[in-house]
């Protein structure tokens, strides 16, 4: 068994890709929805049998190798390197190069981070942080777990220790731990707490670190953009965080790293925060992978509130529920747990929707009963509640606000509805009949796939009906799905009982391949199919098959016969029109199969 083969065999597909998305049974198979476009019917396929993922939306597909390339951007070696780590199998050396330029900064992150941790826990110079951590109540278990450090003040002590371990000044540099100035190379971090930030694999790629001085500006430096770092596409503490994300369906997504310590510290271990970035349609996409609901609880002050606003709109337009905590005392989640950590727990029992947020903020604004309620109050209420209204992508959910504002102003619920349609659109919804359309294999080769597997699939009680539709090879456009089909059509001659496996065993193992597609194909487009309803599935799918081959060629022939015009050859054209009328007979039989 070569490497790949045994990482393979080592690392269960379903339970790989189940740390990216929420997989639902779907018969011998997996559901979700694409990760690699936009969809919302799931046609996202991973099969537990066949150790392989594929979209029948956007044609994706391949083993954890390609899944874990694509989903996080990576090439070829780095898949190899982080899955042979994953599971527990030693590389060659000729396997995986450890000079490449992005492995040289995982090296150098995780000679700082060791430096950094090593200087906060066993020196004297990191001894008055220590006990600041240790006085805003963070353990030292959380400490070692978040790997937190100090970088001291000195100027080059870590780039002195890393160009000491082989490194150039131009990957220190690039990798964004040292900085020039006046010609000399020194550290990019200097007394500062460091926060290390881990990928989701749990490898550092970069850090936060947050001034311990007033006069020191900026309050948190992260390290600049790298080969393996963009803070707008991380997640501080979700590398730790996923799992208990998953289980309670739900993320506390924070303003800053020490709410993060504070959260987890108290027990709630689904907590997250954006790094001191502004939350981006990339860290959504991240989030999405293990919850469907984002509770808020950012800092109660004007600028924790902004915050909220754009993260709140740019989570709802991406369809996720987002509810608010009330932060009950101090200003922030930290100072809150500091405080009385009785009250936080309260309150993340207790999240509020955010629309019942703004429709409370709305009304509070005018404190007024409600029977009290002037029109120009009911015409400031309106103004503020329906473009958020109008934001909500679900139209059922819409509807449902629509008639509360309809009956807490005492307004007929047309006329509410009537101002919102007006308003302009900010999310745009597929009809009913697009929905359907999704469902439908949009490729000639796809519903060659889809036939041929529902054939194979239920061979026994499709026997009679292969003889009578007659589909040949030459009807399929796929050079695959012809082989497999000239194969299928063989074996069956030769063989009374048809067994799936001996079948296999007579491919190539390209055309295995296909076949696994194939039979995928029909878990997902015929997951609930009755019995009595696969001859008519395989009806019109041949039917489809037969008339997409003579639609072909009528558009050839059609292309000949203009020709054939131009040189006036009567001859030819004369058998032309004969087979073109053959054509239209035969595709007239079609319809009536």
């Amino acid at each position: 068994m070569d490497e790949l083969e045994e990482i393979k065999s080592k690392i269960n597909i379903v339970d790989f890709i189940s740390e990216y998305l929420t997989l639902k049974k779907a018969g011998r198979n997996f559901k979700a929805l694409c990760p690699f476009h936009t969809e919302k019917i799931p046609s996202f396929m991973v099969s537990p049998e066949r150790q392989i993922w594929h979209c029948f939306g956007c044609g994706e597909g391949g083993d954890i190798f390609t899944f874990l390339m694509k989903i996080e951007g990576l090439d070829f070696k780095e898949a190899l390197r982080i899955l042979a780590q994953r599971a527990g199998v030693k590389l060659k050396p000729t396997a995986y190069k450890s000079s490449s330029k992005k492995e040289r900064i995982y090296q150098m992150n995780k000679l700082a981070t060791v430096f950094y941790q090593k200087i906060l826990l066993e020196t004297k110079t990191g001894h008055p942080v220590l006990e600041y951590l240790k006085g805003r109540e963070i353990h030292r278990s959380t400490i070692e777990e978040f790997l937190l450090g100090y970088a001291p003040p000195k100027e080059n002590l870590l780039v002195n220790l890393l160009i000491k371990k082989g490194f150039t000044r131009t990957e220190i540099i690039t990798g964004g731990l040292g900085i020039v100035r006046q010609g000399k190379l020194i550290d990019l971090f200097r007394h500062r707490i460091i926060f290390p930030i881990r990928n989701l694999h749990g490898e550092v790629v970069g850090f936060t670190g947050r001034a311990l001085s007033e006069d020191q500006m900026p309050k948190y430096l992260n390290t600049p953009q790298t080969l393996i770092f963009n803070k707008s596409e991380v997640l501080y503490d979700l590398s730790l965080a996923k799992e208990e994300i998953r289980e309670k369906g739900f993320v506390i997504l924070v303003e800053g790293q020490m709410d993060v310590l504070s959260v987890y510290q108290n027990g709630n271990k689904n907590v997250i925060c954006s790094s001191g970035t502004a939350l981006t349609e990339r860290q959504i996409d991240l989030i999405k992978r293990f919850a469907s609901c984002v509770v808020l609880a950012f800092d109660r002050d004007t600028a924790g509130e902004k915050a909220a606003k754009r993260s709140i709109d740019l989570l709802i337009g991406k369809g996720l529920e987002v509810q608010l905590i009330i932060i009950p005392c101090g200003k922030d989640p930290d100072e809150c747990i500091r405080q009385d950590s009785y009250k936080w727990e309260e309150a993340v029992k207790k999240p509020i929707p955010i629309m019942d947020f703004y429709f409370q903020t709305a009304f509070d604004k005018i404190n007024k009963a409600k029977e009290e309620l002037t029109v120009r109050d009911k015409k400031l209420i309106s103004q503020e509640l329906l473009p958020e209204i109008k934001k909500i992508p679900d139209k059922i959910e819409q509807a449902v606000y629509v008639q509360r504002l309809a009956d807490w102003l005492n307004i007929e619920e047309k006329v509410v509805a009537d101002a919102l349609n007006k308003l302009p659109g900010v999310f745009q919804s597929k009809t009913k009949e697009a929905l359907t359309q999704d469902l439908l294999p949009p490729r000639e080769d796809l519903i060659e796939e889809v036939f041929l597997g529902l054939t194979i699939r239920y061979y026994d009680k499709l026997k009679s009906f292969l003889l009578r539709i007659n589909l040949k090879t030459d009807d399929f456009v796929n050079p695959e799905t012809k082989k497999i089909y000239e194969n299928f059509q063989t074996f069956t001659t030769f063989n009374e009982k048809f067994n799936l496996e001996k079948f296999v065993q007579i491919l190539a193992p390209q055309l295995k391949e296909k076949l696994d597609l194939c039979l995928m194909a029909v878990d997902h487009y015929f997951e609930h199919l009755a019995d009595k309803e696969v001859v008519k599935e395989a009806l019109n799918l041949a039917k489809r098959i037969k008339k997409d081959r003579l639609a072909r060629e009528k558009k050839e022939l059609e292309t000949v016969i203009h020709k054939t015009e131009k040189d006036k050859n009567k001859k030819k054209l004369k058998e032309l029109m004969e087979r073109f009328k053959t054509i239209i007979e035969e595709e007239k039989k079609i319809i009536n199969l």
